[in-house]
């Protein structure tokens, strides 16, 4: 008895340690240190301390996008928890995992694994009720429903009220809040983040506070950014390196956005890809004066049907980059002749002139179709960019 009582001073001192640094934003510290006193509570028959660990350490591999070690050590926890008799908490960590696969873009995978867990949930369904509302309103909000969204997490913050769950009812009031931004209500999306993050802060400390915090002053910063009100330090979120260097992008961009930038981030969780949804609207709405906003090196166009990648599309995508050269702000050169887009279009193609001229024709329709439209202008046989369009970014 008194090995055990040591074991388990051990593991919470130890487990007190992951949550510092957690605070810390060192995940892999974290990590490592979850890992072992799931191990070592396992080895010790310390079940509820081993489960805890497990989904401390699924939480940090979810900080980090790694989906699958998330997933793993959230089934692990499953299984410590039905060993240990407790089928609430077993199924409660089911959910999370449903998580997981929205996260992964698969809404079809986790509204089955919803389904299937509240037709197994028997006596504990009331009890679940938050966690099963929330993630639906999620999904529903995945799909673009955000009426239904709305509705849902209005019950899972009712439930969560009335089963004593103060930190999951703030959790999908913070997913309110973004459904309300992702609506275009900035100004309602702005107050009601602030006032969860005031509730949140009235919490007593925990990993979940810390994680919960740090998603929401994620979010506060983009909504702020978005009104044009400064904020003191973009990295003031969750330590996923997507978020952050979108964050950075947008407060450093002022008047403009490197889209390029954007692409190039990683988009492994749902909150970095509505991040980049607000961000392209931001772009939009910021450059509202110019129709077409293109990506210097000719990769991206955004239009107001939306942003077009022609990344893949390397004629297209020469071609842009040629008439870019013509605009005052770049090199100055003045229209282009068709033998010199032709040129620029397909380099060191022998082509016969007449071909090569349909072939000239037919690229720059599909470039106007994209977007470009009256933004490429045509002088006789020569072509160049119109400067009171067409803005380049990047």
């Amino acid at each position: 008895m008194a090995d055990d009582d040591e074991t388990t001073r051990a593991a919470r001192a130890l487990l007190a340690l992951a949550s510092d640094a957690l605070a810390a934003r060192s995940l892999e510290e974290a990590r490592v240190i979850t890992h072992g006193v799931a191990r070592l509570a396992e080895e010790a028959g310390l079940l509820a301390l081993a489960a805890t660990a497990h989904k401390t350490e699924a939480r940090v591999h979810h900080l980090a996008e790694d989906m699958a070690s998330a997933r793993a050590s959230f089934a692990r926890a499953v299984q410590v928890e039905r060993a240990h008799g407790d089928e609430h908490a077993a199924l409660r960590t089911e959910i999370a995992v449903t998580f997981i696969h929205y996260d992964e873009g698969d809404g079809a995978a986790a509204s089955a694994m919803l389904d299937d867990i509240e037709r197994r949930a028997g006596p504990h369904r009331e009890r679940l009720r938050p966690q099963l509302s929330g993630y639906r309103g999620n999904l529903a909000r995945q799909r673009g429903e955000h009426a239904l969204a709305h509705r849902l997490y209005a019950d899972a913050i009712e439930s969560a009220i009335a089963g004593g769950d103060a930190l999951f009812a703030h959790v999908f009031e913070m997913d309110d809040g973004i459904t309300t931004l992702l609506e275009g209500d900035a100004h309602g999306a702005l107050r009601s983040l602030e006032r969860t993050m005031d509730a949140v802060l009235a919490l007593p400390p925990s990993d979940g506070r810390t994680v919960l915090g740090a998603t929401l002053r994620h979010y506060l910063t983009l909504v702020r950014l978005a009104l044009g009100v400064p904020v003191k330090d973009v990295g003031d979120g969750p330590p996923s390196a997507s978020l952050r260097a979108m964050r950075e992008t947008l407060a450093r961009a002022r008047s403009e956005i490197a889209l390029g930038e954007l692409e190039e981030v990683g988009l492994r969780t749902e909150h970095a890809r509505l991040t980049r949804t607000l961000i392209e609207r931001i772009t939009r709405a910021r450059s509202e004066e110019a129709r077409v906003i293109v990506q210097r090196d000719g990769r991206f166009v955004v239009c107001s049907e939306g942003r077009v990648d022609l990344s893949q599309r390397h004629a297209l995508r020469n071609l842009l980059r040629a008439l870019i050269e013509t605009l005052p702000s770049e090199s100055g050169s003045p229209p282009l002749r068709a033998s010199s887009l032709i040129a620029a279009g397909w380099p060191g193609e022998s082509i016969m002139p007449r071909a090569a001229k349909n072939r000239l024709h037919v690229a720059l329709t599909t470039l106007r179709q994209l977007g470009l439209g009256a933004a490429i202008r045509s002088e006789g046989h020569a072509y160049a960019l119109d400067p009171e369009i067409v803005r380049i970014v990047g």
